[in-house]
């Protein structure tokens, strides 16, 4: 990251940020398969795009998440806004290769099949497994199919597969971000500022992170960068204006949208390592985001949440549609929310009446 860097672009596919075109199977094969790998691998959060196999419906895209719910949609239906919505909330889509492509794909060989991959060879750009016979793997090297990336698997049953399969998504690393860039209106002076315990709020939470050995960066207006000693390098200054919170997000995946971003307020003058540690414990990568609630019938905090990457377009996608609340936005996602062990942690201070009473 860094307070002048570039704007670094989310490397979405055709249909979602990790996707995967099946190749050399039946429809039925693909079905079945991706079916499998969801139920041992339920911590992906895959979704499966088919075209619709049933007659009595317009031609479409069948897609369906890990819990079985599911949607067809027309290529050219006017809800494929929403087609959109659901794929970018997945791990990992998987793609039926008979009839869609993606930007990497495996090949599950079967030789009835081999006539219909052969007619889409161009499609085989990044090949990264192939499962079936050693020979037929070998005759398909000779005979031009690019399989440098490609890792073999006699079959799908190879203990090996499985957990290779799991590796096809990397684990996003978490940065920590402060944030710091609100206007304080109410309080009527920079909260970030104010000394709590000897110390400004600000480098309270930058020193709860050291203790948990995690390097956080701080995200402001670009007024405030100045004010703070705290290392450049690590200021992340806001690049959207007048949209709340959500500008410290957007701004933070413009240096780095591969990263999650663990997002702590500046006015959470009670926060503890406690608390940040047992939502790293919970963290669900098969959700958009892990929250902490005060209790079972309460709101996420979005100001004490682990935004995943995949949450960057659908964030993008909420502001287009005129919503600015992050609240709103983990409410009607896929978001994992965590009771607080210790929820008086989360209480924050707006007013200078609340202050006095701290």
């Amino acid at each position: 990251m860094g307070q002048h860097g570039k704007i670094n672009k989310l490397q979405l596919g055709q249909h979602g940020l990790h996707e995967i075109a099946i190749y050399g199977a039946t429809c039925s094969f693909v079905r079945s398969f991706t079916e499998g790998m969801r139920d041992k691998c339920p911590e992906m959060a895959i979704m499966y795009v088919d075209e619709s196999h049933d007659s009595d419906i317009q031609p479409g895209l069948e897609t369906w998440t890990k819990q079985g719910e599911g949607a067809r949609l027309s290529h050219n239906s006017p809800v494929n806004a929403l087609r959109q919505t659901m794929l970018r909330q997945a791990g990992l889509v998987v793609v039926n290769g008979n009839h869609f492509s993606a930007k990497n794909q495996i090949i599950l060989y079967h030789p009835e099949k081999e006539a219909g991959m052969q007619k889409r060879k161009s499609q085989l750009t990044s090949v990264l497994g192939f499962v079936g016979p050693r020979a037929d793997y070998n005759r398909l090297l000779a005979e031009g199919f690019d399989f440098t990336q490609c890792t073999y698997f006699e079959s799908i049953d190879d203990e090996n597969f499985v957990q290779w399969w799991r590796n096809l998504i990397p684990v996003p690393i978490i940065r920590p971000l402060v944030l710091t860039g609100g206007k304080s209106t109410r309080m009527g002076q920079d909260k970030s500022l104010m000394v709590f315990n000897g110390k400004p709020q600000y480098r309270r939470v930058y020193e709860l992170f050291d203790t948990l050995r995690l390097t956080p960066y701080l995200s402001c207006r670009t007024e405030q960068a100045s004010h703070y000693q705290w290392p450049h390098e690590h200021i992340i200054t806001d690049r959207v204006l007048d949209i709340g919170p959500l500008a410290a997000l957007i701004s933070a995946w413009m240096y780095d949208p591969e990263s999650a971003l663990l997002t702590v307020a500046c006015d959470m003058p009670h926060l503890g390592h406690e608390s940040i540690q047992h939502l790293l414990d919970e963290r669900r990568l098969d959700a958009i985001a892990t929250t902490l609630c005060v209790d079972s019938d309460g709101q996420p905090e979005p100001m004490a949440t682990i935004w995943e990457p995949r949450a960057y377009p659908i964030i993008m996608q909420a502001i287009s549609a005129g919503t600015t609340c992050p609240r709103r936005i983990l409410m009607n996602h896929n978001t994992h929310r965590v009771i607080s062990k210790n929820p008086e942690q989360l209480t924050n201070v707006n007013t200078p009446e609340e202050w006095k009473q701290l």
